[in-house]
């Protein structure tokens, strides 16, 4: 959660190269590159917590999510740009690398979450 990639987004225009991120006891510490020179600064983990979340989100728009078994609520969840389906159920699971490491909900979930109610595959 604590990477570059999301420490790139966060700083958005600021950071030209991240050098380094560590992880402190309640915040993370981010060294980056400027014009300027070399910069550090200090971001909340919640920053890094929203970022993983609308990180997803996003990600989640353009997948595609099939019913296999409504009453049992298993979605198939298929991403044609890079041919990849995995499985989601109601338990917020998924079998995707994402959510395997970090046991948070990923893109697959979101975008589950974003074609119907869950709650109404669960009551089924």
């Amino acid at each position: 959660m604590f990477t570059k990639s999301a420490a790139k987004r966060i700083l958005a225009s600021l950071a030209t190269k991240i050098e380094a991120v560590r992880e402190l006891k309640n915040v993370v510490q981010v060294t980056y590159r400027t014009r300027k020179g070399r910069c550090s600064t200090f971001i909340s983990k919640k920053a890094f917590e929203r970022d993983f979340v609308e990180f997803r989100k996003a990600g989640a728009k353009s997948l595609i999510v099939e019913t296999v078994k409504f009453q049992s609520g298993v979605f198939n969840v298929y991403n044609t740009e890079k041919k990849s389906q995995y499985v989601v159920n109601t338990q917020f699971a998924c079998t995707c690398e994402d959510y395997q490491q970090h046991q948070k909900p990923c893109k697959h979930v979101y975008a589950v979450l974003g074609v119907g109610s869950l709650a109404d595959a669960i009551a089924a």
